[in-house]
């Protein structure tokens, strides 16, 4: 037969990625950071989707953590480095507890800046 794959025969799929897109909430949330008060600060995630653009916009580096209303964060969840824009996908079958972000630094404070959505 034309075209079909022998038994054992590898096959060649082809995944195209598609540009991040915001899923509601606009331009996302934002999230000032700092050390001072020895807590993580917290906000609600607005939108939709797995995909998260987080943004650094300060000097210092931020730490971020996703879960309920009572997620925290600490210095050893994950880093963003100052001035950067991170991409990440979070696929994890508790997706939908994610409802809230934390973050904090090791230093000072900056403002992180999350978007979430699809695509990468």
């Amino acid at each position: 037969m034309e075209g079909a794959n022998s038994p054992g025969q590898a096959r060649a799929y082809w995944i195209t990625p598609f540009p991040f897109q915001p899923a509601g909430g606009g331009l996302g949330v934002s999230l000032a950071c700092t050390t001072s008060s020895g807590t993580s600060s917290r906000t609600a995630l607005v939108g939709a989707g797995n995909t998260f653009v987080i943004c650094n916009t300060g000097s210092v580096w931020g730490h971020v953590a996703f879960g309920n209303s009572s997620v925290v964060a600490t210095t050893a969840w994950m880093a963003i480095p100052p001035g950067t824009t991170v991409t990440i996908s979070l696929n994890d079958p508790k997706e939908t507890e994610w409802t809230h972000v934390a973050g904090i630094t090791a230093a000072g404070s900056t403002t992180i800046q999350i978007s979430r959505g699809f695509g990468i």
